[in-house]
């Protein structure tokens, strides 16, 4: 059944500290929010550190009522807690949370951050997030780690879709190693339990939320230098996020990804329907642009048999020569 609802609040880029690499400062001038906006947005640095210290010290807590099912409504941050996340949402939550979390990406654009996946349908591979996390840019700052090692590179947007608020980045397998795959459900169920990952108000540290997602609705989002959009057939999910969860992955229990992060208010969060990312790497395979194989990385799903290419090559969409 189709629900309209209106979230007045965009969940849009969570505020970050600019990278300190030397790429970083060599594009600064393109990269980096004039000193208006920066002073703006380093002040708001507070809560981050709330979140920080939230997600430290706090217990979880449980709110049943909002769930058909009893079911997590709190954010945790087992990287900054050190302990397993609590799971009431049936999902055998710290499997999937190991196998899952180094597939997510934290994208920096100037000041401000948000998050993105790696994900493949068939053929092609790329990096998944929102369009109002890359805004217009054409290059992006890419920060991807496990846990020995973090990297930082700069990829090129390949294709933005406003209407869905999508947009995939270039992956390149030689320049983000051993970066891991998520494969996407091309047939969602409309109801089920799921989580997803992200890099909350620009914390390093991932940060898991699990919930309950509701069907297919219709939202209205507000956006802060333009008119509300309306956006049909979006995930309806109940799932804590903050500013900075833009773009992080929807994950059913299977550990496929059914949906991507765009918005939220409250307990609500929004967001586009896996299918039309699926559809979205396919045209852009199609047009001749620059994606990876999958045979290049390796899918993290409980019943997807991993696929390691020793030789990393590189596809130029579907190119029969590669």
């Amino acid at each position: 059944m189709d629900s309209h609802h209106r979230i007045t609040e965009e969940i849009a880029d969570g505020l970050a500290q600019p990278s300190k690499s030397t790429a970083a400062q060599d594009l600064s001038e393109q990269q980096w929010r004039p000193g208006a906006e920066a002073k703006a947005a380093s002040g708001k640095l507070a809560n981050r550190y709330e979140l920080e210290y939230k997600l430290k010290n706090e217990p979880i807590q449980e709110k049943k009522s909002w769930f058909s099912t009893p079911c997590n409504t709190s954010a945790q941050s087992p990287e900054l807690s050190g302990n397993k996340p609590v799971d009431t949402c049936g999902l055998e939550l710290d499997n999937l949370y190991s196998k899952t979390k180094d597939s997510v990406v934290q994208i920096y654009v100037g000041y401000s951050s948000g998050t993105g996946f790696l994900t493949c349908d068939e053929e092609v591979c790329a990096i998944a997030t929102n369009k109002h996390v890359v805004k217009d840019r054409n290059i992006v700052e890419i920060d991807f780690r496990n846990e020995h090692h973090s990297w930082s590179v700069y990829a090129k947007v390949l294709r933005r879709d406003a209407k869905e608020d999508l947009a995939i980045v270039e992956f390149d397998p030689k320049r983000m190693p051993g970066l891991k795959a998520l494969r996407i459900d091309a047939n969602p169920t409309s109801k089920e339990n799921a989580f997803t990952i992200g890099h909350s108000h620009g914390l390093q540290q991932r940060v898991i939320s699990p919930g309950r997602l509701n069907g297919l609705g219709s939202t209205y989002v507000s956006h802060r230098d333009g008119p509300n959009t309306k956006h049909n057939n979006w995930i309806d999910g109940r799932l804590v996020i903050y500013p900075g969860n833009s773009g992080g992955p929807l994950i059913n229990k299977e550990g496929f990804v059914v949906g991507v992060v765009a918005a939220g208010s409250s307990y609500e969060t929004w967001g586009p329907p896996s299918t039309r990312l699926k559809e979205i790497l396919a045209e852009q395979a199609r047009d001749g642009g620059t994606l990876a194989t999958p045979a290049n990385t390796e899918f993290t799903a409980h019943n997807v048999k991993k696929r390691v290419d020793p030789l990393v090559k590189m596809a130029r969409g579907r190119n029969k020569s590669a």
